[in-house]
């Protein structure tokens, strides 16, 4: 693994294209650390029992939330399933929506096959799957990818949301492609012919209205959550300052009475 260092202390979504039915493996083993992965039915992935676990949708970006509200870690693919040409596709938008929701930076890595003997082949026109026998992976991971400045933006809307959403997920992927190596495609990788006969739900992203519907009450509450704590701020400063007035009325008065006592010994003792 590469970049270990540009892993955060705290939560995060760390985000990777998609090489083989591993990848979910690949990534924790390399990582080390406990972390949940969202899949879904049909995106090629290993079912593994003991591997937390959640799901793209509503429900799943609530699960998402959750996870890192608590401290840990989302592994995510973008891609959802293996392109099979080589390259790093479009990302679907939820990796964005998840990360402005829960308020956590995402961090790109790529993950790249190589040789048993350490030479690389040239991965950017590479094959995404080749025999597991003649390959080991390389993870690269990239520096985080802060969404401070996505959150006071514009006032939340379905239209301004939505491009939000789009721009930060293409900075990931094009992030993505660069440590993988590989080139970066501006579609998705799901099969045509699958996604028209509606035989995979992976093949069938979370309709973009109610993605942008969801992120904009999420922009709103975050809103309304700093527009609160402003608030709560100014009158705690305000407080403070009455308090620091009074005080020094009460230090001025002491000392005033002190000074009066001293004067009245001092006439006393004539």
């Amino acid at each position: 693994m590469e970049g270990a260092e540009n892993l955060p202390d705290g939560p995060f979504i760390l985000a990777v294209n998609r090489v083989g039915g591993f990848d979910h493996l690949l990534v924790t083993q390399a990582i080390g650390r406990p972390m949940t992965v969202v899949t879904s039915r049909g995106d090629g992935l290993l079912r593994i029992p003991t591997l937390a676990t959640t799901g793209f949708g509503q429900a799943g970006r609530a699960a998402s939330e959750e996870v890192l509200a608590s401290g840990g870690i989302v592994l995510v693919f973008p891609e959802r399933v293996c392109g099979n040409d080589g390259a790093v596709h479009r990302g679907t938008a939820d990796t964005a929506a998840v990360a402005i929701g829960a308020e956590v930076p995402i961090v790109p890595a790529g993950l790249a096959p190589r040789t048993h003997r350490g030479s690389t082949r040239n991965l950017a026109d590479a094959p995404a799957r080749w025999a597991i026998g003649d390959l080991r992976y390389r993870l690269a991971i990239g520096k985080p990818i802060l969404i401070n400045r996505y959150l006071g933006l514009d006032e939340p809307g379905r239209v301004t949301d939505g491009l939000i959403m789009r721009g930060l997920v293409d900075s990931v992927m094009s992030r993505i492609a660069e440590l993988a190596n590989r080139r970066y495609v501006d579609t998705h990788s799901f099969d045509p012919d699958l996604r028209a006969a509606n035989r995979n739900p992976v093949l069938n992203p979370v309709d973009p209205a109610s993605l942008r519907e969801w992120v904009t009450a999420r922009r709103r509450m975050q809103r309304e959550r700093r527009e609160t704590q402003r608030q709560r701020m100014a009158a705690e400063a305000e407080l403070a300052r009455i308090l620091d007035e009074q005080e020094a009325a009460e230090i001025t008065a002491a000392q005033e009475a002190a000074r009066r006592w001293a004067e009245g010994v001092e006439s006393g003792g004539r």
